[in-house]
């Protein structure tokens, strides 16, 4: 491929994540050496051989972090046939304005779909020609000022043209020079991550009253998309954000369409990649995941299952008090607590001794801590302190308020109830 473009043609290539392990040698070339390519990406289930006719998203991050030296490339997901067809149109374009791989992040399931679309309808953009260098004399990584991409000259021509693969300043000569190596490499850098606001693709479908955003991206963009639907005809709107593009991370567009939800439920097709880059974009939200990486599609009951408006009230352990107890009345203004704070069972403890305050950790599919007459405090004490991250819910009588409490002279930000 590099030997072809080169020659001044561009270039496709298709495999799957056993065939990017193989080409990561040469990726890694296309990095640093700023060579157009698109390589589109089948992604089957791994790791390794894995299996070879089940689907996975398993390959996103190593997309990303597969090049020696961890420079930044673009990846592009689609979700549909209509949308392979237009965003390998957009990684055509991205690979030549910033003289770089593109990755299309598809899916087996994607692949083996047949699907029927109309050209001419879709949305895909006017193609972008490669940029000719015009500086004289040529350097071919020479920038022109207040630029960050080398015009491109083809192997062959009038003009003599260096290509390396080595550590190199803008005459394409080999260098060890510090600085002209600094320079170089945050030009390439910052060529990528600085530009990422141009193409940002995303679809932000806003439910209006929503606390939630459901984001997902590739094919098990569908299933979260058919699930939004199933809730806002419930009567339980969510928001829907779509990414296109996963590498570099849309930052921007992802704040935005998040907006003042309190909960993001983040629909991934393996064991949780890219849940972390939201957690880093959207600290002090409530993240919650929901993936598998099985060889089965995300079903769309899946994703509707982390809404945060359903109940975490435990059905097999219903509340057992006496009719017309307060401590029922508790129970249920507790669980539309958790809902209305977009709060998931793993984010929650609660925390209680004996007696019939003791048997609220029974109700909840929460995590639980049921502990002697008198010390729960000091137990959720010690718990919040441990995992400050933590919801942590004591309920404990006025006996064990009279013992414990005391003991606790010092609690840490936890609810007694």
């Amino acid at each position: 491929m590099p030997g072809r473009v080169h020659g001044g043609h561009e270039v496709l290539t298709a495999t799957s994540g056993p065939g990017i392990s193989l080409y990561s040698e040469q990726i890694s070339f296309a990095i640093g050496s700023e060579i157009p390519i698109v390589i589109v990406d089948i992604q089957r289930l791994g790791p390794s051989t894995g299996s070879a006719t089940r689907g996975a998203d398993g390959d996103v991050n190593f997309l990303r972090w597969g090049n020696s030296g961890g420079m930044p490339v673009i990846v592009l997901a689609p979700a549909d046939v209509a949308d392979c067809y237009t965003l390998t149109v957009h990684a055509f374009n991205l690979a030549e304005q910033y003289r770089c791989p593109v990755f299309v992040a598809s899916n087996k399931e994607i692949a083996m779909t047949r699907e029927t679309i109309e050209v001419a309808h879709l949305d895909a953009p006017p193609i972008i020609e490669r940029t000719p260098a015009a500086i004289r004399p040529h350097l071919p990584f020479q920038t022109a000022a207040g630029e960050r991409v080398p015009g491109f000259l083809p192997i062959g021509g009038q003009t003599l043209v260096r290509q390396t693969s080595s550590t190199h300043g803008a005459d394409g000569y080999i260098t060890t020079d510090a600085a002209e190596i600094a320079r170089m490499l945050d030009r390439m850098k910052q060529k990528v991550e600085g530009a990422v606001e141009r193409f940002s693709l995303v679809e932000h479908v806003p439910a209006e009253g929503a606390d939630t955003l459901i984001l997902a991206y590739g094919v098990s963009a569908r299933a979260a998309g058919a699930a939004a639907r199933l809730l806002a005809r419930q009567g339980r709107p969510v928001s829907l954000l779509v990414l296109k593009t996963l590498w570099p991370v849309p930052e921007a567009a992802i704040r935005r369409a998040a907006g003042d939800v309190k909960r993001v439920v983040v629909v991934e097709m393996n064991l949780g990649q890219y849940v972390h880059e939201i957690e880093r974009v959207l600290p002090g939200r409530v993240v919650s995941f929901c993936g598998q990486m099985d060889g089965k599609l995300i079903a769309p009951e899946t994703s509707r299952r982390q809404s945060p408006m359903d109940s975490l009230l435990n059905e097999a352990r219903p509340p057992v008090f006496c009719p017309g107890c307060s401590h029922e009345r508790i129970t249920h203004t507790l669980d539309k607590a958790f809902r209305q704070m977009g709060l998931t069972g793993e984010r929650i403890c609660m925390v209680s001794d004996i007696g019939c305050s003791g048997l609220f950790d029974t109700f909840f599919h929460t995590h639980a801590m049921h502990g002697l007459h008198g010390r729960a405090l000091t137990y959720a004490a010690g718990l919040k302190l441990a995992r400050p991250e933590l919801t942590v819910v004591v309920t404990m009588g006025d006996g064990g308020q009279g013992i414990g409490g005391p003991t606790c002279w010092r609690p840490a930000a936890a609810t007694w109830t």
